[in-house]
Order: structure tokens, then sequence, then C-alpha cells
């Protein structure tokens, strides 16, 4: 396992993941937080930032602002 943390966004997540660069150095990971078919959408993303090889804290990222 590469790295464990409690889903803090309010809607199920995970369903697509993109890792940007390399883990074992530097690496932007971004995880979709989906809403739930025919009952909630969401305009979520959780980042994860690897800087030299260590996990940042994960953020919860809300774009509803921009209207998307």
């Amino acid at each position: 396992m590469f790295y464990l943390f409690t889903n803090n966004a309010g809607v199920p997540m995970g369903a697509k993941m993109k890792v940007t660069g390399d883990v074992k150095k530097d690496a932007i990971i971004i995880i979709t937080n989906e809403g739930i078919t025919n009952v909630t959408s969401s305009s979520k993303f959780t980042r994860i930032v690897v800087k030299d090889g260590v996990i940042q804290t994960p953020e919860v990222i809300d774009i509803s602002a921009t209207g998307l």
C-alpha cells in the first residue's frame, strides 16, 4: 500500500486517479470525488502532493465557485 487516509470529502472517491511525476521523488496525485449517480454531484477532487518522496497532507479542492 502506498498511502492510507480518511476520505473527508463527504462523497465517494477514487473511481479515477491521475499521477503526474514520480511518487518516489516529486508528484501530484489527483483523485476524483464523485457524486452518487442520480442522487448528488460533486465539484470536488482530492490532491495529494509528494515532495522529495514525502507525502504531504491531502487537500480536498472545491471548484464549485468556477461554475463547473
